[in-house]
């Protein structure tokens, strides 16, 4: 790959284009004040030189671990998803583990994106006594991004619950509520025509920063890399005592479908992380 005169190209996204799913993009710039991007850090007036970047797997590189990432799972990657193990492994560091309850099935065909867990009845993942030891979410924000897909039921259905020590919602996430088919705490609703019933990415981030005019903290969510929607949240952000993965925390609203990947970041991610995410992994899915 040889990259242009002028500009900027994404070393990962070129890779996904041609086809190079998780070994090694070799890169030649024969020209000056050209940079080359890696998952957000810049490399910069690579003139003449070749550099070879190599990633050993897919998953979680680049801003994933520059410290904000809290917990990071991916059902497709085996250091994070073992075989007969009702353990979901976090990938970031923080040893923040998520225990699956109820036996849901695991899935390796195409339908399951390679690799994902299918929630139905009453299973479901809990996530307790998060560990970070950079945590500074009041001053710095936070960011909640899942990739999924519901298959079945036109009722409500949880993708997570989020409940602090005393049990009070610090934020959940429906589909199919009050009207919206995506609603996070009945703060930042769209609607999609029903498409959460395709895999897809949603993310909601939220500022650190309280708007006395509007009341509360402005939150963006976002779907397939785009923001769609935004409201206010009077809740300082926080961190959860528990999060629930695929139902309310009182046993109710259990998610029929796939779900692949859940990361939590101590940090309001801006636009163009959350849609350098999406391009990172929109490959799996059959997304464009």
């Amino acid at each position: 790959m040889t990259l242009p005169a002028s500009g900027q190209i994404s070393v990962l996204q070129a890779a996904d284009e041609l086809g190079l799913p998780t070994q090694s993009v070799g890169t030649t710039c024969p020209h000056a004040g050209v940079s080359i991007e890696v998952m957000g850090k810049m490399i910069d007036d690579q003139q003449g030189s070749s550099t070879t970047y190599n990633f050993p797997q897919d998953g979680f590189y680049g801003y994933d671990f520059s410290g904000d990432c809290i917990a990071a799972f991916d059902a497709r990657d085996a250091r994070s998803k073992k075989s007969g193990v009702s353990t979901w492994y976090d990938l970031s560091g923080n040893e923040n583990n998520m225990t699956i309850l109820n036996s849901p099935l695991f899935y390796t065909n195409a339908n399951a994106a390679g690799g994902s867990f299918y929630f139905y009845s009453s299973n479901y993942g809990t996530l307790s006594g998060l560990n970070n030891e950079n945590e500074t979410i009041a001053s710095t924000g936070l960011t909640i991004e899942i990739w999924s897909q519901r298959t079945s039921g036109t009722n409500a259905q949880y993708l997570w619950d989020a409940r602090g020590t005393n049990g009070q919602s610090t934020g959940y996430m429906l589909t199919e509520y009050a009207g919206y088919d995506w609603n996070w705490a009945n703060a930042v609703r769209y609607n999609s025509s029903n498409g959460y019933n395709n895999w897809h990415q949603w993310a909601i981030s939220m500022s650190p920063t309280f708007n006395e005019a509007r009341g509360g903290y402005p939150a963006t969510g976002y779907l397939n890399g785009t923001s769609v929607a935004t409201g206010y949240q009077s809740q300082t952000p926080a961190l959860p005592n528990t999060f629930y993965m695929g139902k309310r925390f009182s046993g109710t609203g259990y998610l029929t479908g796939y779900v692949q990947i859940f990361k939590i970041y101590s940090k309001q991610l801006s636009a163009k992380q959350i849609q350098g995410s999406y391009d990172f992994y929109k490959g799996r899915f059959g997304l464009t």
